[in-house]
């Protein structure tokens, strides 16, 4: 049973999917046991894949944002980047 994390762990979780950390760092980083990790990012119901997903998804916005600006100032390659990105998140939907 997993215990409820504190809101620093939380944070930390949401910065290493972010940073798409692997388990054994994220273990170091917010002081949670490997096994708990492990188990915690195999579980869609658990805070740790909830929180590590956040960071993942809060990233990907961030980027996509920034190119979005890049794009509406002329930039082509980011224009590209941008619908490469939007057609690989269709085909990983499917």
């Amino acid at each position: 049973m997993e215990r409820n994390l504190t809101d620093e762990e939380k944070g930390k979780l949401i910065n290493c999917g972010a940073l798409g950390y692997d388990s054994s760092r994220i273990s170091v980083i917010t002081g949670l046991d490997l096994k708990q990790v492990v188990a915690g990012l195999k579980n869609e119901k658990s805070e740790i894949f909830k929180s590590f997903q956040r960071g993942e998804w809060i990233n990907e916005y961030l980027i996509d944002v920034k190119l979005i600006e890049m794009a509406q100032g002329g930039d082509l390659k980011a224009v590209d980047t941008l619908d490469a990105r939007k057609r690989f998140r269709k085909l990983a939907q499917k």
